[in-house]
C-alpha cells in the first residue's frame, strides 16, 4: 500500500511540474508576441492636444446633455456649425465657467476644433 500511494505521489508531482514548465513556456510565447504587437508604431488619426485654441460666437441652437457636461449645438453669424463639448473636465483650470446654457443663449468659446465626418466640433476650454 505504501508503494503504491508513493507511485501515485510521484506521478502526481510530476503531473504538476508538467504544467508548471507548460504554462511558463506559453507565458514567454505570449509575452514575445505582445512585445512585437506593442512595438509596432500606431499611427493617430488626429492629435488635439497640438490645435490652436480658437474662439467661437454663436447662438445655442440645441442643447444635448450627456454623463459629464453637454454638447451644444452653435451656429455663427456666418451661418457655420459648431457642436461644442462643455464639460468641467475639458474646462480643466477654467471648470468654475462651467455653467448650463439653453438654446437662444448666445457665447463666446474657446478649445480646439476638430472634424468628425462632416460635423465641426470644439473641445471648449474656455466658456465666456
Amino acid at each position: 500500500m505504501k508503494h503504491f500511494l508513493n507511485v501515485i505521489l510521484s506521478g502526481a508531482v510530476l503531473a504538476l511540474l508538467s504544467s508548471c514548465t507548460t504554462q511558463t513556456q506559453e507565458t514567454s510565447q505570449m509575452t514575445d508576441t505582445v512585445a512585437v504587437l506593442d512595438t509596432t508604431p500606431i499611427e493617430a488619426t488626429q492629435d488635439t492636444t497640438q490645435n490652436a485654441l480658437q474662439t467661437i460666437t454663436g447662438k445655442v441652437e440645441q442643447v444635448t446633455f450627456g454623463k459629464d457636461g453637454y454638447t451644444a449645438k452653435l451656429t455663427t453669424a456666418s451661418k457655420e456649425v459648431y457642436f461644442a463639448t462643455i464639460s468641467h473636465a475639458n474646462l480643466r483650470e477654467n471648470a468654475g465657467q462651467y455653467r448650463e446654457v439653453k438654446a437662444g443663449d448666445s457665447i463666446e468659446i474657446k478649445g480646439e476644433v476638430w472634424k468628425m465626418g462632416e460635423e465641426t466640433h470644439v473641445t471648449v476650454r474656455e466658456l465666456k
